[in-house]
């Protein structure tokens, strides 16, 4: 159970016992406060996922560049096919190395969008805490619907 369920149900608790509403509502307010760190902890997860989506660019850069490279590399072996190259990668070799990195890439996808759904989930259980102690109190509303952090698209 999360810091913010435990101090909602002591809202509701409170409530229920009669306590001062102004007492109530104050509390409210502190797991309306908690909410908020913890939708702004969920901006520092997207903000982690900007910087894989980078990573990702470049790395479908780099393929891009190698595959281009190769290509090149087969062309002018065509027009001089006596010159060879001793350490040259085979296609095969290309081929596995392009197939690793888009590995990578979808791993990368699959877990930083794993990461944003349990921060949105997260989100949306504390402003349901946060609600959830406002309306025992009947403190009117504290707490605006969070805005989900956005997913990378796994075509990307």
């Amino acid at each position: 159970m999360t810091g913010t369920q435990s101090a909602a149900q002591a809202v509701e608790q409170q409530a229920q016992s009669g306590s001062n509403t102004c007492e109530v509502c104050a509390n409210a307010g502190s797991v309306a406060s908690d909410a908020g760190s913890v939708d702004s902890e969920a901006g520092s997860v997207s903000s982690a996922v900007g910087s894989v989506e980078t990573d990702i660019s470049e790395v479908q850069h780099a393929i891009s560049g190698l595959q281009s490279d190769f290509s090149q590399f087969q062309s002018d072996q065509a027009v001089l096919p006596s010159y060879q190259v001793s350490d040259a990668p085979t296609q095969s070799q290309v081929d596995d190395a392009v197939s690793s990195a888009q590995g990578a890439i979808t791993s990368a996808i699959n877990g930083a969008n794993a990461d944003i759904a349990q921060a949105n989930a997260l989100v949306s259980q504390a402003e349901d805490a946060a609600n959830a102690a406002s309306n025992a109190g009947n403190c009117g509303s504290i707490s605006q619907p969070p805005t989900p952090e956005t997913t990378i698209p796994s075509g990307q």
